[in-house]
């Protein structure tokens, strides 16, 4: 198993003061270095929406593996709205296909509201349009789960032969909170760890109904032990890549995998 960290925006949360500041690190060289320092195998490259663009002096390093796109304020339920999304993956992913070859892509976070026959729909439109831009730029995405069953991401993933699954726990246990599935966050992911290619670990208070912290491993009320022993009981091969707001966070959460898997 690799482990790596999500790089930082631009403002980052200070724990302290329980607010954003300016933070020290935003060149993709200083990452570089901080990666390097704490003992980390990759980093994975955060573009994060329309506002995070061009923010980062935009070098790659070979110890960024994995891009992650997101679009977070667009809800899928009209036509109009999925080519939007389709056609915003297709852009940033032909922006960094000559740096990258595997994209996580984060969905839209009003998945949460729609009601179930159009969730429905929109997973199997979205499973096959996100199968031709995967085929079409020849690259690899990981999409993260915004599902609140097993049978849909049997459902999304079985009808897409070049994508996988970017497993966020943060989001599993949101799903639980907003959509009322019927198995704990940890059940659902030992049954679809088939899919898996990279994981999204943080930890959180939960002390938002439709939102979740990204705070370091051990200082929140997720069952962090008990996924992670999942890991070890299946063998798990793939990327786990912490996501946390700070570099603080980001490296006491190193000490803390690294402590669990000695």
């Amino acid at each position: 198993m690799e482990i790596g960290f999500f790089m930082t925006p631009k403002y980052v949360y200070d724990r302290n003061t329980h607010k954003y500041k300016l933070s020290k690190i935003n060149k993709v060289d200083d990452f570089e270095k901080f990666r390097k320092k704490y003992g980390f195998d990759y980093i994975e490259f955060f573009v994060e929406h329309k506002d995070y663009l061009n923010k980062i002096k935009l070098k790659k390093p070979e110890s960024i593996k994995i891009c992650h796109l997101s679009l977070i304020d667009v809800p899928t339920h009209m036509k109009e709205n999925r080519e939007v999304i389709i056609h915003f993956y297709d852009q940033q992913i032909n922006l960094y296909k000559k740096w990258f070859k595997e994209f996580d892509l984060h969905m839209p976070k009003q998945w949460i509201f729609i009601p179930d026959p159009f969730f429905k729909k929109d997973l199997k439109y979205l499973a096959k349009e996100f199968d031709e831009l995967a085929k079409k730029h020849k690259v690899r995405l990981n999409i993260e789960n915004e599902t609140s069953t097993t049978q849909d991401c049997h459902t999304f993933f079985q009808a897409s032969k070049n994508t996988k699954m970017c497993f966020d726990i943060g989001h599993a246990y949101m799903r639980s909170i907003t959509k009322g599935m019927n198995e704990s966050p940890l059940e659902f992911f030992e049954k679809v760890l088939k899919y898996v290619e990279n994981i999204h670990i943080m930890d959180s208070r939960r002390n938002e109904r439709y939102h979740h912290d990204h705070i370091a491993l051990g200082r929140g009320n997720l069952a962090i032990k008990k996924f992670l022993r999942i890991l070890k009981k299946h063998d798990y091969s793939g990327k786990l890549t912490i996501e946390c707001l700070s570099l603080e966070d980001t490296r006491e959460s190193k000490k803390y995998l690294d402590k669990f898997f000695k």
